[in-house]
């Protein structure tokens, strides 16, 4: 075994051979999103540097301006693919708090979907990863703008 340690070490298998799956992907950033009409979806962000499916989550805080909330997993950075919702269609007040969790793997592209409750109301979305002791990757706002001035006061 002893000409083995080395080995083993070096290719970070250690001594039983057992690789750590890594849950923490590389870094994304959703922009923030504002806009006249229904629905909002975020531009695709690539989930990269996992070895192992990770479980996801989102939180919703800080308005009133959706009331429902979707993910989309896709191969490819083209399309979303087919939204899976996450946050129920609870009516006003819209959604406060955390909402159901989901799976994305290494190279997905991750897409989300909000519908309009309340105009003029900023939404703050967090990605957590549940998988990683809540640690949250990326934080953005959405807004739905006024549709006659295009603004929000």
């Amino acid at each position: 075994m002893s000409q083995f340690t080395g080995l083993l070490s070096a290719t970070g298998l250690g001594s039983m051979g057992v690789i750590s799956p890594s849950v923490t992907p590389n870094s994304v950033n959703w922009t923030n999103v504002g806009q006249l009409g229904n629905p909002i979806i975020t531009i695709g962000q690539q989930i990269t540097g996992i070895t192992t499916p990770i479980t996801l989550k989102i939180n919703a805080t800080g308005g009133y301006s959706i009331y429902g909330g979707y993910y989309g997993v896709n191969t490819t950075n083209s399309t979303p693919g087919v939204f899976t919702q996450i946050i129920p269609d609870t009516g006003f007040p819209g959604f406060q708090g955390d909402s159901n969790t989901f799976i994305v793997s290494n190279n997905d592209w991750l897409f989300f979907q909000f519908y309009r409750q309340q105009l003029c109301s900023e939404t703050t979305i967090s990605v957590i990863n549940v998988s990683d002791s809540n640690a949250v990757l990326d934080t953005f706002t959405i807004i739905f703008y006024n549709r006659s001035t295009g603004t929000c006061p």
